[in-house]
This record gives C-alpha cells, sequence and structure tokens, in this order.
C-alpha cells in the first residue's frame, strides 16, 4: 500500500519530468527514503526501475532515450511508446509534437497530438513485459 510519502515521492518525480524533461537528481533518488518508496511505488505500477534500481519510467515519460522524442518549444521528453508519446501531450496539456522512425526503413516519422495510432498489442497485456511493449 502507497504512503503519504510515496505519493509525495511520486508528485516530486512528475513534477520534475514536467519541468525539466528528466527525473529528480540522483542525490534525491538515492536517499534511503526515497529508494524505499520508488520500490513501492514500482510494486503498485507507478514506476518502472531498471534492474539497478534506478529510474527507468514514469508512464509516460522516459527517463532514458527512446526512438520517442516529444516536443514543444524548446522543451523535449523522452517516450516510452507511440502511447506515451501522445499521453505526454495529454498530461501537459501542451500541443506537443512528435517525432519517431519506421523500424523498417528508417524513415522519420512526425506526428502532432491529435494523429490516430494503432497499438498491436492490446493494454491489457502491456505489464506483461512492459519495457518492450
Amino acid at each position: 500500500m502507497l504512503t503519504a510519502f510515496d505519493l509525495e515521492v511520486r508528485g516530486e518525480i512528475y513534477d520534475s519530468f514536467s519541468r525539466r524533461g528528466r527525473a529528480p537528481g540522483l542525490d534525491y533518488l538515492r536517499r534511503p527514503d526515497v529508494a524505499d518508496s520508488l520500490q513501492r511505488l514500482a510494486e503498485a505500477h507507478v514506476v518502472v526501475l531498471n534492474p539497478d534500481g534506478k529510474l527507468r519510467m514514469a508512464m509516460p515519460f522516459s527517463n532514458v532515450p527512446t526512438a520517442f522524442s516529444v516536443t514543444w518549444e524548446r522543451q523535449c521528453w523522452w517516450a516510452n511508446c507511440a502511447w506515451d508519446a501522445l499521453g505526454i501531450g495529454v498530461a501537459l496539456g501542451l500541443p506537443v509534437a512528435i517525432e519517431t522512425f519506421c523500424p523498417d526503413c528508417g524513415e522519420t516519422l512526425r506526428a502532432t497530438d491529435d494523429e490516430v495510432v494503432h497499438v498491436a498489442n492490446p493494454a491489457a497485456r502491456w505489464w506483461a513485459d512492459i519495457v518492450d511493449t
């Protein structure tokens, strides 16, 4: 069960992503109380951690570069997938531009947040392998 502190940590993470395009710094994330909170957040599927315990995802944001960049003016975020790329614009209430590439031919693909996306893997199965979905 998530604690009030866990919800504060979640808020810090999302605030940092929205303002800076990345998670809070390691000095914050490595504090013992925060590290414990990250574990609880991961168990609740709020965030995804790397095997070394570092923050990888706080959906729809990625803390590592991905094939999906989302921009608004001069701010840039990484999204975990096309679905999350659309979610960043919605979550922030911003008219974002999305860029990725065709995995078959390598052609650059650009879209705005009002495009239609087809997702081959049903959402009910995403958590079976959330990193590679």
